[in-house]
């Protein structure tokens, strides 16, 4: 009988049991893929979003988180607004667009990012931006207000309803079309009008800067931050920087606590191969008073083993890739999080399956040893 085919009996012979070792690795490598597809997805959505697409130089308070402009703590310590002004007025600059960024509760007690900014700057700034219904502003002062994408399906907005913002109520005039970016997640409402209704009359507390010429780039970064010392001033390409650091940190936490759960996973499929080939001491005897050679024995134990952690990878990536959408899907509609979206790449796949093998490999190595090291003759007399 070939190796293969007596291994996939074995492991048939008490299904309740192999179901359950199959299921605990299958968890495993479930989320490990869902949480690095999860990963993998924000940071190709906010390098699309900011790279590609976004601004070239951020104008911040000095107490932004960790330096990226995407908290809004910076709302407590504005700044003028004729600063847009003097920056666009600098050799090398050719937008400098003012922003008022609140976070705000809303009706529904969901957290709402509201930027306030000018209406004739808008599609000078988001020349890439449509609109899916409605349109923009009648105006520069009108109290009205255009939704991304993700938010507007997330508090199913319809255009020309109202929608109660710092406690204010604003018509929404248009709905953004996706863009899979954090533009998705965010209310658009002309700058004096928010600047107003929060008491900061010509407050920003956000400058975007797009430059004339990206290979100057660098030095009207240090004539910003020479000019404006008590002001953060970041390139785009340094906030990515600053968010894979961030990301780093959290993967590195995220593997931690994955190895425990593997861990238990290795000692899960140990105990359940300990089990199976105590069941069949006398049968594995047998097999070496006929002929069968210890590295065939032991080949067999792995094989088993293996079979185990390869169906458990095959599920376990499947599952994850279905848990990954799926927290994608929530994150998205529930939570107004477009940057979340999953990312299931071949890599993220073969790392997983790598792990659920190395799983059943390390699991299977003992009990298949100590199968090697039985005597026939005293297994034989003894059962």
């Amino acid at each position: 009988m070939r190796l293969y085919t007596l291994a996939c009996r074995n492991l048939i012979r008490r299904p309740v049991r192999t179901t359950l070792t199959v299921l605990g690795v299958t968890v495993a490598v479930a989320f490990t893929v869902a949480l690095l597809s999860i990963g993998e997805g924000f940071l190709r959505s906010f390098e699309e979003t900011i790279l590609k697409y976004g601004t070239d130089v951020y104008i911040t308070p000095r107490d932004e988180f960790l330096g990226i402009p995407v908290g809004v703590n910076g709302e407590h310590r504005p700044f003028p607004e004729d600063l847009a002004l003097e920056v666009g007025a600098l050799p090398n600059v050719r937008l400098a667009l003012p922003v008022l960024r609140v976070l705000d509760l809303g009706s529904t007690l969901t957290p709402l990012l509201v930027f306030g900014i000018p209406a004739e700057q808008f599609w000078q700034f988001k020349p890439l931006a449509r609109l899916q219904e409605g349109r923009l502003w009648s105006g520069p002062t009108a109290e009205e207000a255009v939704a991304g994408h993700a938010v507007a399906t997330a508090l199913k907005l319809q255009v020309g309803e109202n929608l109660l913002l710092s406690g204010h109520n604003f018509r929404l005039a248009g709905i953004l079309a996706p863009t899979g970016g954090i533009d998705d997640s965010i209310i658009y409402v002309p700058l004096p009008v928010l600047q107003e209704i929060r008491g900061q009359p010509s407050a920003i507390n956000e400058v975007l800067v797009r430059v004339s010429s990206v290979s100057s780039l660098e030095q009207t970064v240090e004539a910003l931050r020479a000019r404006y010392p008590h002001l953060a001033v970041y390139t785009a390409a340094e906030l990515f920087s600053q968010l894979m650091k961030l990301f780093s940190i959290a993967q590195a936490m995220h593997f931690s606590v994955a190895s425990i759960g593997l861990l238990i996973g290795v000692l899960f499929v140990t105990s359940t191969m300990l089990m199976s080939v105590s069941e069949r001491t006398r049968e594995i005897g047998v097999m070496r008073a006929l002929g069968a050679s210890p590295r065939y024995i032991f080949a067999l134990i792995l094989t088993e083993a293996l079979f185990i952690s390869t169906l458990a990878g095959l599920v376990g990536c499947l599952g994850g890739w279905g848990l990954s959408h799926l927290l994608a899907l929530v994150a998205t509609r529930y939570f107004n999080l477009s940057l979340f979206r999953a990312a299931v790449s071949l890599r993220i796949l073969a790392l997983s399956m790598a792990i659920a093998l190395a799983v059943g490999g390390v699991a299977g190595l003992y009990p298949a040893w100590q199968m090697t090291r039985l005597r026939i003759v005293e297994v034989l007399r003894r059962e």
